[in-house]
């Protein structure tokens, strides 16, 4: 039995995401600015600074929309998963739910779960499934997006896109 578990509101977030993020539209990249009023005069002595540039960089590149995430390694290789593999991937601190989107080559939605372990088995289960096993596989390479999120739903990484193939 295929058990199906419901999409969460953060799993449907991160979805809509990553479907702004795939788009032409710059509003998926666009990040909202704050306009703050000061009463205080501009000064005009360099503000000191302790940080390098390294410590400033992005977790994630802007284009994903998803900048300030922290990243998910996905374990799968390129090639040599089968057409029914376990995906896996680095869990994250403090994460109590994980979203898998699957896509085909030309970006169309294929298959997506969500749970709280960091592997699954393409097709939703918990265990290996045999050859003769209904449901989803890994008919050509797709690529593959993992996004975790925490007990309120809030987003807190996200992997790159990853193509993984049989």
């Amino acid at each position: 039995m295929i058990k199906r578990p419901r999409l969460s509101t953060a799993a449907l977030a991160f979805t809509a995401l990553t479907l702004a993020a795939c788009g032409d539209s710059d509003a998926a990249t666009t990040q909202p600015t704050e306009t703050v009023e000061s009463t205080e005069p501009a000064s005009t002595e360099p503000a000191e600074t302790t940080e390098t540039a390294e410590a400033e960089a992005p977790t994630e590149p802007e284009a994903t929309g998803l900048a300030g995430l922290a990243i998910i390694t996905i374990s799968n290789g390129a090639d040599g998963n089968g057409e029914r593999p376990q995906l896996a991937w680095g869990e994250v601190p403090g994460a109590t739910e994980y979203t898998v989107i699957l896509n085909t080559a030309d970006g169309g939605p294929y298959w997506t779960w969500s749970g709280p372990q960091a592997t699954v088995w393409l097709g939703g289960t918990d265990e290996e499934p045999n050859a003769n096993s209904e449901g989803p596989t890994l008919f050509e390479p797709l690529t593959m997006r993992v996004f975790a999120s925490g007990p309120d739903g809030e987003p807190l990484a996200a992997s790159e896109p990853t193509v993984i193939a049989s």
